[in-house]
């Protein structure tokens, strides 16, 4: 699978089958900036989303022709899993707002100002599934949009990030926290983002981790009576024990890696959720400083009212 250019890229992801049902692959080819986004669904539900520049597919090919289909399968029950969506709010923003990591003054920040729909936004973020329960993408959408849109274009500048965090406000409120005790601020700001959410299990979840808790005390049981007439016993819960830890395993990416499964929680433990004001909203990053990208969706009349940002 040799390439040399976007219409020969085109040709080889259009022409070949390489996610096996119940998923469905779709490609969106950003020629200006000559980027593939990949995007995996399962039921009309996004799993898995994607971007890589072309010269950085031959890698994804390499791997599609050892292995039939790509990793992405593996992505969506691995430790790259994505959560659903999860709507925490709405905030009220002007016609400029900044991108930005909070430890900025807006004079280092000053590049990352865009102008935007004012008025409502609706604040929506997607956490990573496995070993980290940190965002992965942070979603906002104005009240006047209502889509999930297919094509987003890249922002003219990159967030660069030195505290593990970043958010976006309006341009006004920013220079305004900075004219007065700015220090104080951005230590509620870091302790907001970094502090741990609690939120309850799911029921088939619950019902999977009383199993395994019971397995695995019963088996715990039956080793310490060291008698050879449980030798079989015990062999078939080391069985039963292999066989649920798979269950878990499959029931990703549905919660977070991160769960108490034994004692008294009934709750898993979500760190790290994006904190919103009235006028902003906060997070930390999947992966903590470094460079990050935002996209943006237009209007008819040309104005930003969606905007996703990147966090790993």
């Amino acid at each position: 699978m040799k390439y040399s250019n976007m219409e020969e890229l085109k040709g080889i992801f259009t022409q070949n089958k390489f996610i096996k049902e119940p998923y469905e692959a779709n490609f969106n080819f950003d020629e200006e900036h000559e980027e593939v986004t990949i995007l995996i669904s399962n039921n009309d539900k996004v799993v898995y989303d994607k971007s890589c520049h072309i010269t950085g597919m031959s890698a994804l090919l390499k791997n599609i022709e050892e292995e039939g289909y790509p990793i992405l399968i593996k992505n969506v029950k691995g430790y790259n899993s994505t959560l659903p969506l999860d709507h925490i709010g709405k905030i009220q923003l002007e016609e400029e707002v900044i991108l930005t990591d909070p430890c900025y003054t807006p004079n280092e920040a000053k590049d990352n100002k865009v102008k935007i729909k004012s008025g409502t936004w609706n604040v929506t973020y997607a956490q990573l599934g496995l070993f980290l329960n940190r965002p992965e993408y942070l979603i906002l959408s104005h009240e006047s949009y209502n889509e999930t849109p297919k094509r987003l274009t890249k922002l003219p500048f990159t967030i660069g990030v030195d505290s593990g965090q970043l958010g976006i406000t309006n341009v006004s409120e920013y220079e305004k926290i900075y004219s007065g005790n700015s220090e104080a601020w951005y230590d509620f700001i870091c302790e907001k983002t970094y502090s741990y959410k609690e939120k309850e299990l799911t029921p088939g979840y619950k019902k999977l981790l009383e199993k395994y808790k019971n397995t695995d005390e019963l088996l715990s049981r039956a080793v310490a009576v060291k008698d050879e007439q449980l030798l079989g016993v015990i062999d078939k819960l080391r069985k039963k024990l292999i066989e649920m830890k798979s269950e878990f395993d499959n029931f990703y990416p549905d919660v977070p890696r991160y769960t108490y499964l034994f004692g008294d929680n009934s709750h898993l433990s979500l760190s790290f959720e994006p904190y919103i004001t009235h006028n902003s909203v906060w997070s930390s990053t999947a992966y903590g400083d470094g460079v990050y990208q935002a996209y943006v969706k237009r209007n008819k009349d040309k104005e930003i009212v969606y905007i996703k940002i990147d966090l790993k």
